[in-house]
C-alpha cells in the first residue's frame, strides 16, 4: 500500500512494503528520489534492519545459533502496519514472527516513521526490544536521490558538499569476498569540503567513511545549488553509492557496516552493532532537505 504524506512545500509517498520511501517531490512537481530501473539499480530507499550490508556467506551467529540473512536484513522486504497516519507524518511497524525468527531469534517491534516539516523529510527508525534478554542490531538508511535532476544537466555538474573539510580516505571493499577491508584505503579528499562527482569514483563500489566530522551534506548542482541536503547526526558511518553511468547517488547513513575482513560471523564481532536491554528502546533519525 502507497501512503501519501504532504506540507505546503513538498509531498512524499511510502510504501508499505519495506517502509520504502518511493517519491520525494515539491510543489513544482519535480521529483528528488530515483525512480528506480533495473537496468541500473531498482531499489529506491530501502531500509537496513536489523544489519547494515552484506555478511559473510549470508550467514550470522546469534546467541551460538546459526542464521541465514540477505544483505541489509530482512526489513526491506516485509509488510509493515501502518501504527499512526496523519496529513504530513506516517508511523509503520514490523513486529517480529516466526518467520523473522528463522533469520534472527529476537523479539522486537520496528517502528519507522517519516515526518515532513516544511521541506524537510525526518525518517526516523525506532527499535525496540521486547526479548527476554539483550538483542543486538544494526539499522541505516540508504535513499538514492535522481542526479541529474533535469535532462539538461549531467552527474559532472553535481557536488558533494560537506559540512566541514574531510580527509576521506575510503574503505576497500572488496567485490570477489564481498568484505570490507578495514587495512586498505584509498585517499578521495584531504581536507577539504567539496567531492566534484564523477562515476570513476565509483567502480569499486561504495565511498565508505566510518571517521565523518561532518553530521550533514548536501547533493547540490554546481551552479544553481538546486538538490538535497542530507544530516545525519545518530549514524556514525555514512557512504555515498552509484552504479557506474547510473543517474541517481545515494547517501547512506549508517549503524553497522557490512562484513569485514578482520571480523568472524558472530553478531556481537560486528563493527557498531548496538545493545538493547528487554523493553529498552533506541531511536536513530536522519533528515533530507530540499533545497
Amino acid at each position: 500500500m502507497l501512503i501519501k504524506i504532504s506540507s505546503p512545500a513538498i509531498s512524499a509517498v511510502i510504501n508499505t512494503m519495506g517502509a520504502e520511501l518511493t517519491s520525494l517531490a515539491d510543489t513544482a512537481g519535480t521529483e528528488y528520489l530515483w525512480q528506480g530501473n533495473a537496468k541500473y539499480w531498482s531499489g529506491q530507499a530501502p531500509v537496513l534492519f536489523p544489519v547494515v550490508g552484506r555478511l559473510k556467506d549470508k550467514k550470522i551467529i546469534i546467541n551460538g545459533g546459526e542464521y541465514t540473512m540477505d544483505a541489509h536484513g530482512f526489513a526491506r522486504s516485509s509488510e509493515f502496519e501502518v501504527a499512526e497516519q496523519s496529513e504530513s507524518k506516517v508511523v509503520l511497524s514490523l513486529k517480529s514472527s516466526e518467520d523473522t525468527k528463522k533469520m534472527y531469534p529476537f523479539d522486537f517491534e520496528f517502528l519507522v516513521t517519516f515526518e515532513i516539516v516544511d521541506k524537510t523529510l525526518e525518517n526516523r527508525f525506532e527499535v525496540i526490544n521486547l526479548t527476554d534478554g539483550q538483542m543486538v542490531y544494526g539499522v541505516g538508511g540508504h535513499p538514492g536521490f535522481n542526479v541529474p535532476l533535469f535532462d539538461n544537466e549531467r552527474f559532472e555538474d553535481y557536488l558533494i558538499v560537506f559540512e566541514k573539510n574531510e580527509t576521506i580516505n575510503r574503505l576497500y571493499f572488496d567485490q570477489e569476498k564481498g568484505e570490507i577491508d578495514f587495512g586498505r584505503r584509498t585517499n578521495v579528499i584531504t581536507n577539504g569540503n567539496i567531492l566534484p562527482l564523477n562515476w570513476d569514483l565509483f567502480e569499486n563500489d561504495a565511498i565508505i567513511m566510518d571517521e565523518p566530522k561532518s553530521k550533514f551534506v548536501s547533493l547540490i548542482h554546481k551552479e544553481t545549488g538546486h538538490g538535497v541536503k542530507m544530516s545525519f547526526e545518530d549514524f556514525p558511518y555514512f557512504a555515498m553509492w552509484t552504479g557506474v553511468g547510473a543517474p541517481y547517488l545515494c547517501l547512506e547513513p549508517w549503524q553497522g557496516i557490512g562484513a569485514c575482513a578482520d571480523e568472524t560471523s558472530e553478531i556481537t564481532d560486528k563493527r557498531s552493532m548496538l545493545t538493547l536491554e528487554k523493553n529498552d528502546h533506541r531511536s536513530h533519525s536522519f533528515f533530507v532537505t530540499v533545497v
